[in-house]
């Protein structure tokens, strides 16, 4: 146990002696940039959000039996007669 306390006494010792100094640092665009990737999240999710939202709707809607429609209506009436051929 004491060989282990020795050793890494000595490694700790070394490190701090012999340690190089990094001269790192963030660039101003780096929080630029994190800004972007959190405002495009928000965006997406608002998408998803308006995308599905008839869904999201009926999903916390109660359920009575003049509300419930079948999986395959998705409440847009389309008439073929209105199309050209």
């Amino acid at each position: 146990m004491k060989k282990i306390i020795k050793n890494m006494y000595f490694i700790t010792c070394f490190m701090f002696l012999f340690q190089q100094h990094a001269l790192a640092y963030i660039d101003p665009s780096t929080a630029t940039y994190i800004v972007q990737i959190i405002a495009g999240i928000f965006i997406a999710g608002g998408m998803m959000v308006g995308i599905f939202w008839h869904k999201i709707k009926r999903f916390f809607k109660k359920n009575n039996k003049d509300d419930i429609t079948s999986d395959e209506d998705d409440g847009v009436d389309i008439d073929d007669d209105n199309f050209a051929d």
